[in-house]
């Protein structure tokens, strides 16, 4: 199981990860973002940088938008977080 260590914003849409691997990775969220539906919020570029880590590492998740009990309506996993950033990268990753 791939862990999560720290995110921080890059340029739009993007969020640079790094993996308790030390690996780090750029995510594109681009066409996430203009798919609309619960994604729709996080055109908003201050709503979208607010990306923070759960549960230890296993989850990327957005406080905003809050579902109906409060807690986050949008969260990955972090394996399929790295699948994710494997995929953009062309399936090859960079170690720091």
């Amino acid at each position: 199981m791939h862990r999560i260590e720290s995110v921080a914003p890059a340029q739009a849409y993007c969020l640079l990860v790094t993996w308790t691997t030390g690996e780090q990775t750029i995510v594109d969220f681009s066409e996430d973002t203009a798919r609309g539906g619960i994604w729709l919020e996080l055109r908003d570029t201050q709503k979208f940088a607010k990306a923070r880590i759960a549960y230890d590492g296993a989850v990327l998740e957005w406080p905003e938008p809050s579902g109906a009990d409060g807690g986050p309506r949008i969260d990955i996993d972090a394996d399929g977080l790295y699948e994710m950033a494997a995929r953009q990268a062309g399936g090859a990753m960079v170690a720091a």
